[in-house]
């Protein structure tokens, strides 16, 4: 038995690979290989991180375009010929994945730890395998009361602009300033009992930029979304008038590492004598397909609305690339992204930030996207006014029927003769007009 043992491990030992089904760059084992016009085979992820950088073959340095498909044929003839060669390259692959997950996962970790730095993060990993949900500690945070701070809900990693209308919030923004230059939205009373078990959600926010009113302007505050937290304990009032909360960071759960991989659909097995039902998109695919109906959408908004787009919301975010390994925090925060550009109502937001499903807060937005078509759903300001173009066609009949009836008040001289109460004055037949203008009112 031992010496059997011992010649299976020889047997794996020797299977050496050919250096035709070498990847030229990596110079391992070719794992999705896809063939470019000059003939040449490499990794697809190999290939992609290479373009990244100039858009020739590394080999020849031949013009190469993007989006190059997997040479199925390679990829079977390597799946038969190298098997166990090509099972520890996908183990390799899988280990890189988890190794950035948990650094991706440490970072924002200790980001949201702030002030509390490296230590605190190290004692809220300690003994974690970084999976998303699990909690982290920040500092002590002046807290508002409402997540609506400003006039719409606010969304970790999304930009908004707030005007300070009280003395306390004044003193409250002077408190951050002179801080971490953070401060925390609460979604709730802070002077209300506190209940333990039903802890206040919230949002971590960073003061971005700051310009001081006057009397005839209030100060404007353009503020970014960090992180979502807990508050962990009854908040205490400040000599100043506002809250101060001690708090307890929480992210979306970690995504299956084939999630991560940045995979497309051309790369899953071919159907071998049976029918196969492919496989459902990844949540990168997903989020591919949003930020290309986003883009469309900022296409028909032109430059300008492009431009006003950037100003509120900043770049946005580099879809996964095929190929390309991201990681669980990445998808956390442009599912945030997406979710802060489009108009959305208070309710939807409050919904999503309290899941912890990334995915399904991607693909809720690539259906708002999917169904809107052309019609604009960016969160622009004055999208949500009266004469948005992306309210709904009751809205716009509504409207339509408004503005018909101010013709006809006009045309009926109701605003020359003082009014319906002089239209009620006049003789028999000015009576028969207002009770016609009455019913097409109604």
């Amino acid at each position: 038995m031992a010496s059997d043992g011992g010649a299976q491990n020889s047997t794996e030992e020797d299977e050496e690979i050919p250096t035709e089904f070498e990847c030229s760059i990596c110079m391992k084992l070719l794992l999705e290989p896809v063939t470019v016009s000059c003939g040449h085979t490499f990794c697809r992820a190999c290939l992609q991180k290479s373009l990244g950088y100039r858009g020739v073959c590394a080999v020849c340095r031949a013009p190469v375009a993007d989006g190059q498909g997997v040479n199925v044929l390679i990829r079977s003839i390597v799946s038969e010929r190298f098997p166990r060669a090509l099972a520890r390259r996908h183990q390799e692959i899988e280990e890189e994945l988890r190794a950035t997950e948990n650094a991706a996962d440490e970072a924002r970790r200790r980001e949201a730890s702030g002030e509390a730095g490296e230590e605190a993060a190290a004692a809220a990993t300690a003994g974690n395998d970084g999976a998303g949900a699990a909690n982290a500690a920040v500092p002590v945070l002046p807290l508002v009361e409402g997540l609506d701070f400003g006039g719409a809900v606010l969304l970790p990693h999304s930009v908004a602009e707030v005007e300070l209308r009280t003395e306390v919030e004044e003193r409250l923004m002077t408190y951050a300033l002179q801080g971490s230059r953070r401060l925390g939205a609460v979604d709730g009373r802070l002077s209300g009992a506190f209940d333990d078990a039903a802890r206040p959600l919230g949002v971590c926010l960073e003061i971005q930029n700051i310009q001081r009113g006057n009397t005839q302007r209030p100060t404007t505050v353009r503020l970014v979304g960090k992180f979502r937290f807990w508050l962990v304990e009854p908040p205490q009032v400040h000599e100043h008038g506002f809250h101060l909360g001690r708090c307890e960071a929480f992210f979306d759960e970690a995504l299956p590492t084939a999630d991560l991989a940045g995979s497309s659909g051309d790369s899953q097995p071919a159907a071998t004598g049976e029918d196969v039902e492919p496989a459902p998109p990844s949540t990168s695919e997903v989020a591919r397909a949003a930020l290309m109906m986003l883009e469309e959408q900022l296409g028909h908004v032109g430059h300008g609305g492009r431009h006003m787009f950037l100003q509120h919301f900043g770049d946005v975010p580099p879809a996964p690339a095929v190929g390309q390994p991201t990681t669980s925090a990445a998808l956390e925060r442009l599912s945030f992204f997406l979710l802060g550009a489009l108009l959305t109502d208070s309710a939807e937001r409050r919904r999503w930030l309290g899941s912890v499903d990334t995915r399904g807060r991607i693909e809720h937005c690539r259906s708002r996207l999917e169904t809107a078509g052309r019609r604009p759903v960016l969160n622009l300001p004055g999208a949500s006014s009266w004469m948005s173009p992306s309210q709904s066609a009751f809205g716009s009949f509504a409207l339509l029927i408004a503005i018909v009836a101010l013709f006809v008040a006009k045309a009926l001289g109701i605003f020359e003769r003082g009014g319906l109460r002089g239209l009620f004055q006049e003789n028999e037949g000015s009576m028969h007009d207002a009770l016609a203008f009455g019913q097409l009112l109604r």
